[in-house]
């Protein structure tokens, strides 16, 4: 019958108080002897308490001072396991945080707590070694059934993830941004990525946290330069070097092996938003209307999801020429969890949330592209809400982008394209000022107002 593992309290005894956390980052597992250490494989789990001495006087020529034999014999155990550290950089390297010779010899000199070492040991390894499978099947699309069961306490103990702009895209999810041609819709998805890959908000919407951008750019990247120098201007924000990597060319979505060697990129770069654009792009020799290739597609996208971890993945297509609904077979809308439309031009073009899986759908702006001088290209701003419920300070600085983006306004222009009743225009205005939505250029007696950043 085997021995019964200790109780946290008895640990906490037998250390007096060092007890080897489950969490500790173990470098590698601890070898049994000195020899081992040095020849054997590391992913050995033996103790290491055991027989060092012994070892230490068999293989002495392994230490720094390997000419001259070490006089061990007449050491105690602590001088013993101090002279190991000192001397085997191998060794130290793999003990973990405050482990020193006391610990050791304390170790040493007890079997049971060996013993219970051990234990811990092998379950931390196990944990390690499982994780890494774990992510080695994710990335490959190959994990098993058994691997993909989940108890039900751990999804009510999972952390709800935060979204990725607050009200529009939630993490871990896979998006479908959805228009006919010229409705703006790359410009609206660089529009998004950009304010994550800063941690910008948008169109007045918190963006949570920033994080790293995958954009793959399946009809060119000839003009995404443009646009994103374009909204950097406009917004006076810098994209940090790093946070928004670019793939010219489409990455085909039904050829399993790309999906294999994006879904490795994806997880060992940390990218939180990818974003395939187009479709029509990145499933080349399928048929959009086969609900059978639009499920491989649909299968592909979640494999890149699960490789970020609790990223978003999103696929840019295009509606039927009446823009009512995507084209080609309901499998793909049906297979994601959020669906946007765009539709209009880019004097004012629509944006609303057709299908949210976990959260209210209906939601609309209705927006334009305006040009940005200095540039070549152009930015999205806010025209007004379908319904007209703007909050004051929404109407403020949705009139603002609309008449005064590139000339700035003074404080009764601004005023009187507003229509809100002047106490609650100035209350709002002085709040968009103080946040720096706005910023004031002039004085403080002659206000000229121009765009911030944080909204």
């Amino acid at each position: 019958m085997s021995a019964q593992p200790m109780t946290f309290a008895e640990m906490v005894a037998k250390t007096n108080g060092r007890v080897i956390p489950e969490t500790q980052n173990y470098k590698r597992p601890w070898p049994h002897t000195w020899k081992s250490l040095s020849e054997k494989d590391d992913d050995q789990l033996h103790a290491i308490a055991g027989g060092i001495a012994k070892d230490l006087e068999q293989r002495y020529d392994n230490f720094k001072d390997g000419v001259h034999r070490p006089k061990t014999k007449d050491m105690s155990r602590l001088e013993m396991f101090d002279f190991i550290l000192t001397n085997s950089e191998k060794l130290a390297d793999r003990l973990p945080d405050g482990f020193g010779s006391e610990t050791l010899a304390e170790i040493d000199s007890d079997d049971d707590l060996g013993k219970e070492l051990i234990r811990q040991h092998t379950r931390q390894r196990a944990t390690e070694i499982l994780k890494e499978r774990t992510e080695k099947l994710t990335r490959s699309g190959k994990l098993s059934i058994r691997d993909r069961l989940i108890d039900v306490t751990e999804l009510w103990n999972r952390p709800v993830p935060e979204p990725l702009i607050v009200d529009t895209i939630d993490r871990h999810t896979v998006v479908m941004l959805s228009g006919d041609t010229g409705t703006c819709k790359t410009f609206v998805a660089l529009d998004w990525a950009a304010s994550y890959a800063t941690g910008t908000s948008w169109q007045l919407r918190e963006v949570p946290s920033s994080g790293r951008v995958l954009y793959v750019a399946g009809e060119g990247d000839r003009s995404i330069d443009r646009r994103l120098t374009a909204w950097k201007k406009y917004w006076k924000r810098d994209i940090p070097a790093g946070m928004f990597t670019i793939h010219p060319g489409g990455i085909n979505l039904l050829d399993k092996g790309w999906i294999n060697e994006l879904a490795a990129i994806v997880s060992e770069e940390k990218c939180g938003y990818v974003i395939f654009d187009t479709s029509n792009r990145c499933a080349v020799g399928g048929d959009e209307n086969s609900a059978k290739d639009m499920g491989i597609v649909v299968d592909s996208l979640y494999q890149v999801q699960e490789s970020s971890g609790d990223g978003t993945v999103q696929l840019l297509h295009h509606t039927t020429k009446d823009g009512l609904t995507t084209r080609g077979s309901g499998a793909l809308k049906d297979g994601v969890d959020t669906v946007y439309m765009s539709a209009g031009n880019a004097q004012q073009f629509s944006l609303t949330c057709d299908k949210r899986k976990d959260g209210p759908e209906g939601d609309r702006h209705s927006l334009r592209i305006t040009e940005v001088a200095g540039t070549e290209s152009c930015a999205v701003v806010r025209v007004s809400s379908a319904d007209g419920n703007l909050s004051n300070r929404e109407l403020i600085l949705a009139n603002f982008d609309t008449h005064f983006s590139t000339t700035g306004a003074t404080r009764a222009e601004l005023r009187d394209v507003c229509e809100i009743p002047v106490p609650s225009f100035y209350r709002s205005l002085n709040e968009l000022v103080r946040d720096g939505a706005l910023e004031n250029k002039g004085t403080d007696s002659r206000p000229r107002y121009t765009r911030g950043s944080s909204e």
